[in-house]
């Protein structure tokens, strides 16, 4: 069955399982309105499919991956490279490097070539091969000659941390040139040998890695794509490694997405598990139910390949979709047959993606639409009587580690009961345009303990090369577990308990405003300094003026990353929160170790809120360690547990010397208090409102020129410009120390009521 369709903030034209278990989309701004790669949307599963579920990172990096490609490095970051769109402008030769721990993306070493429609692979030595592509909208015309300038011939090679080199001997216009435009997405694995075997329109070749590689023309499997025999061949086709030097490739019969062809229902396994002997094995196995081009497929931990979406007729859905396939059908490798499985609502062609999930089921999106849906295969459910109920599955109680080297084994404690008859491992994809270069299956050999199995991970990188999979056990009725992601020869992933964030960006704290730090899971409790140590207090307006100012911090971001943090005590110029020794305190220290050890990045919610104003803060100098409450006392710690008290609600302060503020009217939201030809106004402004408008707002908030106690308020537009009263009316003025009193104000308990401490009155003095 398939879920509802739901809201996507973006066309999801890429998709990524992240180690962590979250997917990770990009493809467009949200709305949908542009092509612009830069954009990213995470996705966790575990929070369903409402708004809180998804989080938004704008603008995350200057790398447009629109139709570029990725693939998870060793460490579980995420290399994307090439793409780029005309609507930005940016390069595609550019790549991006996502850290999954942080959700933070880093611009990472150019390309030499152009690699718009590119594809890259993991290699079992831990380094990456991006081949094929071309310039963003280069001509895609099949009849062009074999190279040319706008297409990229030339394979290239990432090692992390030392950039790309371009591998010279394996050339070829065979493998990755502009005729039969065999640069699209071209369709490779690494085979049981350790080099690497590929599909370009109706091309097989196979190239060696070593050195500056060499690559071969294996031959033609079929012909270029046609209205009589319709070949499975073309970029419009799809894909997938199903079992160890086993490929299947189904649909397509097109060149492009405006190459008007009648699609393909033919299905092809390429055997390459003797390819170190020279063969490659090409055989028809039973046609799809429905031609489709533009489908996506996806190996099921069953071993049974699911494809999904796809047109009759390239990339047009017809009148009244006439040409759009909704059915999703099944392949099963044991017998060779397909199964028409349940029926979608969504066209999914060219630009859409699938990924397996860690619950088995399978995510679709895309499609040039703004939403997604889920799919649950028939090994979910069980018969009973003429309907169906949730099969029973067997179950991964733990695992002795989730990481582990080759030729090692693992002991899989199982529920009791279960019977098993495999055990699946899946390369964790990344998907767009219904193909994904890195998700490959195999069976684990497993023997009966005690408690459950013990599990022999594989014997060579070539046959998994390093990097993250889903582990799962099939029981006899062909029904899996829920996966556990696992890494090999790589680093550790995330825990699948740990709890994931998050549900909406990171708030950017403003340079010099004030703010207050309260606790969502306590409300009316604020983070203060008392005896100039960290704690969380119940702090309101009607609270002394010193327990207020206790719990104000002045935003620096200088102190040692200008991308995180630092607080300064508002009351205390001078001191700021640091941790030593994992406790907080207010302290002075200058010396770089202690200005790193002020200094805090800002995370998403580690609760899982979608409040934007909810931040998680986490030390510089300690990854992986959060301020944090614990019986009242801030400290430093791990998010092991009570994520919520590693939450902090961040708002204004008020009117705080030492910062910059902008004054909102209480009555007039979105109104704020301003100068206009030195005249006091309020007035409506807002992030499309002018520079100078915006600045005509902001105040320098000095301490009270007569008195200070109080405050004054300086323009940051006019230095030594200060709001003061003139006859009863407030104006901009230059500061006149004989008048310095009519430009001090004194904050009060707010006159509405409020015990927000962020809502004031200022007397005159």
């Amino acid at each position: 069955m398939w879920s509802a369709k739901t809201n996507w903030p973006i066309i999801p034209i890429h998709a990524t399982l992240l180690p962590d278990g979250r997917v990770l989309t990009f493809g467009t701004p949200p709305g949908g309105n542009a092509q612009d790669g830069r954009q990213l949307v995470f996705w966790n599963p575990r929070r369903g499919l409402d708004g809180s579920a998804f989080q938004i990172l704008p603008n995350a990096q200057s790398v447009d991956s629109f139709c570029g490609t990725a693939t998870l490095l060793s460490d579980g970051n995420l290399l994307t490279s090439g793409g780029a769109s005309y609507s930005t402008g940016y390069s595609s030769r550019e790549s991006m490097v996502l850290d999954w721990r942080t959700s933070e993306a880093k611009r990472d070493y150019d390309l030499t070539a152009q690699r718009w429609y590119g594809t890259m692979t993991k290699l079992p030595d831990g380094r990456a091969i991006i081949t094929g592509g071309g310039a963003p909208y280069a001509d895609a015309n099949p009849g062009r000659p074999d190279a040319a300038n706008d297409i990229s011939s030339t394979p290239e090679i990432y090692l992390p941390g030392q950039d790309w080199r371009s591998m010279v001997g394996a050339y070829s216009t065979d493998a990755f040139g502009a005729k039969n435009t065999r640069w699209w997405y071209p369709r490779q694995w690494v085979t049981p040998t350790g080099t690497l075997f590929g599909i370009s329109t109706e091309k097989m070749w196979e190239m060696k890695l070593d050195g500056n590689g060499s690559i071969r023309t294996i031959g033609d499997f079929k012909t270029i794509p046609n209205n009589d025999t319709k070949p499975n061949t073309g970029a419009t086709s799809t894909a997938v490694m199903y079992d160890t030097g086993k490929i299947l490739q189904v649909g397509g019969n097109g060149f492009h997405p405006g190459w008007h062809t009648p699609s393909s229902a033919a299905a092809t396994i390429f055997d390459i598990t003797q390819i170190g002997s020279g063969r490659v094995a090409v055989t028809e196995t039973a046609p799809m139910a429905f031609p489709r081009q533009w489908p996506n497929s996806v190996v099921l931990p069953n071993g049974h390949v699911l494809v999904t979406g796809g047109s009759r007729w390239n990339n047009d859905a017809g009148d009244n979709n006439v040409n759009v396939v909704y059915a999703a059908e099944t392949w099963n490798p044991a017998t060779g047959r397909w199964t028409t499985g349940a029926s979608n609502t969504a066209y999914r062609g060219y630009h859409s993606i699938t990924a397996l999930l860690p619950n088995g089921a399978v995510l679709g999106g895309g499609g040039d639409q703004l939403n997604g849906e889920i799919y649950y295969p028939a090994y979910l459910f069980a018969q009973n009587g003429n309907g169906s109920v949730l099969a029973q599955r067997p179950r991964i109680v733990r695992l002795t580690t989730v990481t582990a080297g080759y030729n090692q084994s693992i002991d899989v404690q199982t529920a009791t009961g279960d019977d098993v008859r495999e055990v699946s491992l899946i390369a964790v994809g990344s998907t767009t345009h219904g193909f994904d270069s890195n998700q490959r299956r195999m069976t684990l050999p497993f023997t009966k303990n005690a408690n459950g199995l013990t599990v022999a991970m594989p014997t060579s990188d070539n046959l998994a090369p390093p990097g993250y999979y889903l582990l799962s056990t099939v029981n006899t009725a062909g029904v899996p577990s829920v996966g556990t992601i696992i890494a090999i020869a790589a680093a550790a992933p995330a825990m699948p308990a740990q709890p994931v964030t998050v549900a909406q960006p990171v708030r950017t704290l403003v340079e010099g405003s004030a703010i207050k730090m309260d606790t969502p899971n306590w409300a009316g409790y604020f983070l203060r300094h008392t005896g100039f140590e960290g704690w969380v207090s119940k702090i309101d307006a009607t609270s002394p003026e010193v327990a207020r100012m206790d719990a104000s911090f002045i935003v620096r971001k200088w102190r040692a990353d200008a991308n995180c943090y630092s607080f300064e005590s508002a009351n205390y110029p001078g001191r700021f929160l640091q941790h030593y020794n994992f406790q907080t305190y207010l302290r002075g220290d200058n010396d770089e170790g202690g200005r790193r050890a002020q200094t805090f990045c800002a995370r998403p919610a580690l609760n899982g809120s979608a409040n934007a104003n909810d931040i998680s803060f986490e030390a510089l100098t300690h990854p992986g360690y959060y301020l944090r409450h614990n019986n009242f006392r801030v400290k430093l710690m791990q998010n092991t547990s009570a994520p919520a008290d590693g939450t902090w609600r961040v708002s204004g302060a008020g009117v705080v010397a030492g910062s910059e503020t902008a004054l909102e009217s209480v009555s007039f939201p979105g109104y704020l208090i301003r100068h206009r030809d030195y005249k006091g106004y309020i007035s409506q402004i807002g992030k499309n409102s002018s520079i100078s408008e915006k600045l005509d707002a902001t105040f320098v908030v000095r301490p009270g020129l007569a008195d200070s106690s109080c405050v004054s308020l300086e323009s940051k537009y006019f230095a030594n410009y200060y709001l003061r009263h003139q006859n009863f009316e407030i104006r901009l003025m230059p500061r006149d120390a004989s008048r310095d009193r009519d430009a001090t104000f004194c904050p009060r308990r707010a006159q509405n009521g409020s015990t927000d401490m962020g809502v004031v009155s200022l007397e005159s003095l």
